[in-house]
C-alpha cells in the first residue's frame, strides 16, 4: 500500500520509490499487473509488473504505440525498434503506421512499409530523389541487376537506379539493352558495350543469324549479335542483296 502521513492514500495513483525502485500505485496499492506509462515530473516511464524497468522497448498506451527508451518515451528519435520478433518505425517517439520509406539503422537501410520493416521485399524505393533497390528488406548497394517495378524493368547500378545509362547488362541468361535507365523493348538498334557493337531486338541482344541495321544513317552487317567490321561480304536483307565493305553497306559505285 501506499502509505502518506500515516495513512494509506487510496486515492493516490502514480509512482513512487521504496528500497531503490520505482513502483506503480493505483487506487493506493502497487499494481503488479501493470505493464504501462506514467507521467511523473514531465516524464513518461513505462511501467513492467507493476515496476519502473529502465529499458529500451515499445508499449501501448490509449491506442498509441509509444518507443521507451531506457525506461522513458524519448520524444525525439527516429528509429527502428524490435517488438515482439518486428521491426517498428519510430518517428516524433511513437510508431508510425503511416510510413513507408527508408529508414538508416546501424549503418544499414531498411525498407519500411506501413510503420514495420519488409524483410519480404523486393522492390525499388524512392529516397532524398534517387530511387533504390531494395532486397530482403535492406537496401543492397553491392547488386547491379535488373528490377521491374510498375510494368517496366529498371537498370540498378550499385543499389541505385542509373538513369544516365545506356548499355547492357545479362540477367537470367539474356543480355538486355537498357537506355536511360530503363529497359527498351522497342524496335531494332546497336549499343557498344566492352568494344563491341551488338545487335539489340526488341530490348534483347539477339546472337542468331546475319543482319542488317540501320543506326546514325548508315546500315551495318551484324553477324551473330555483333557489329562484324572485318572484309567484305553480302548480305540479304528485306529481299536485296546488299554489298558490305568493312561492316558497313557501301552504297557508292558498282
Amino acid at each position: 500500500f501506499y502509505v502518506s502521513g500515516g495513512q494509506v492514500r487510496f486515492g493516490a495513483t502514480g509512482l513512487c520509490k521504496y528500497n531503490g525502485s520505482w513502483f506503480y500505485v493505483q487506487g493506493g496499492k502497487v499494481n503488479f499487473g501493470a505493464t504501462t506509462l506514467c507521467k511523473y515530473n514531465g516524464n513518461w516511464f513505462y511501467v513492467q509488473g507493476g515496476v519502473v524497468k529502465f529499458k529500451t522497448t515499445l508499449c501501448k498506451y490509449n491506442g498509441t504505440w509509444w518507443y521507451v527508451r531506457n525506461g522513458k518515451i524519448d520524444f525525439n528519435t527516429t528509429t527502428l525498434c524490435r517488438y515482439n520478433g518486428t521491426w517498428f518505425y519510430v518517428s516524433g517517439g511513437k510508431v508510425n503506421f503511416g510510413a513507408t520509406g527508408l529508414v538508416k539503422y546501424n549503418g544499414n537501410w531498411f525498407y519500411v512499409k506501413s510503420g514495420k520493416v519488409d524483410f519480404s521485399a523486393s522492390t525499388l524505393c524512392k529516397y532524398n530523389g534517387s530511387w533504390w533497390y531494395v532486397r530482403s528488406g535492406v537496401v543492397d548497394f553491392s547488386k547491379t541487376t535488373l528490377v521491374k517495378y510498375n510494368g517496366y524493368w529498371f537498370y540498378v547500378k550499385s543499389g541505385r537506379v542509373d538513369f544516365s545509362a545506356v548499355t547492357l547488362i545479362k540477367y537470367n541468361g539474356y543480355w538486355f539493352y537498357v537506355k536511360n535507365g530503363v529497359v527498351d523493348f522497342s524496335g531494332s538498334t546497336l549499343c557498344r558495350y566492352n568494344g563491341y557493337w551488338f545487335y539489340v531486338k526488341n530490348g534483347v541482344v539477339d546472337f542468331s543469324g546475319s543482319t542488317l541495321c540501320r543506326y546514325n544513317g548508315y546500315w551495318f552487317y551484324v553477324k551473330n549479335g555483333v557489329v562484324d567490321f572485318s572484309g567484305s561480304t553480302l548480305c540479304r536483307y528485306n529481299g536485296y542483296w546488299f554489298y558490305v565493305k568493312n561492316g558497313v553497306v557501301d552504297f557508292s559505285g558498282s
